[in-house]
């Protein structure tokens, strides 16, 4: 298992391409400037070759930038669950406009038939991005319940398609 901290998050070093007898090697630059001795260099490459040499290394670091790339798609399922991105709800209430033109759409979910001759609002998918490609009228819902059943199918689609567990956030 991978542990971060804050402080370990960011590496103190740089690395700085080196030709040593005609062949490419790498010494380390801490963060003023400096470059490190052959002591630190060494133990950073032991303790480097110890974390690479674990059989179970790639899981781990799979399993992390699994991790790190939901909290970057803006997910905290434990936290906010299924329906917050990036501290905003992904779906909005809407309500149709008695002074502009009548519309309706059918509700992406269950094919209901919306309009304000049936009801006075309606949900709309609003943070798809990332998830899903193109932005279409199956993205507006007659019940916040609908709006609901929408983003899952998107976001079970997009889980699969990154081979995450479905199950995250239920």
């Amino acid at each position: 298992m991978i542990h971060r901290s804050i402080s370990e998050y960011f590496s103190p070093y740089t690395l700085q391409k080196v030709e040593v007898d005609g062949k490419e090697g790498y010494v380390l630059i801490d963060r003023e400037g400096y470059y490190k001795g052959p002591d630190e260099g060494i133990d950073i490459a032991l303790k480097l070759l110890l974390a690479y040499g674990d059989a179970g290394i790639q899981k781990a670091l799979d399993d992390e930038n699994k991790s790190i790339h939901l909290e970057n798609m803006g997910f905290d399922f434990q936290k906010t669950g299924r329906y917050v991105r990036h501290g905003k709800p992904v779906y909005k209430r809407g309500e149709f406009d008695l002074f502009k033109r009548v519309w309706s759409f059918h509700c992406g979910f269950c094919g209901k038939k919306v309009s304000i001759d049936v009801q006075p609002e309606y949900w709309y998918i609003v943070d798809q991005h990332g998830i899903r490609k193109s932005n279409t009228l199956s993205d507006r819902a007659c019940s916040e319940i609908c709006a609901k059943h929408i983003w899952d199918e998107y976001l079970e689609l997009w889980l699969k398609n990154n081979r995450y567990s479905t199950e995250l956030g239920k």
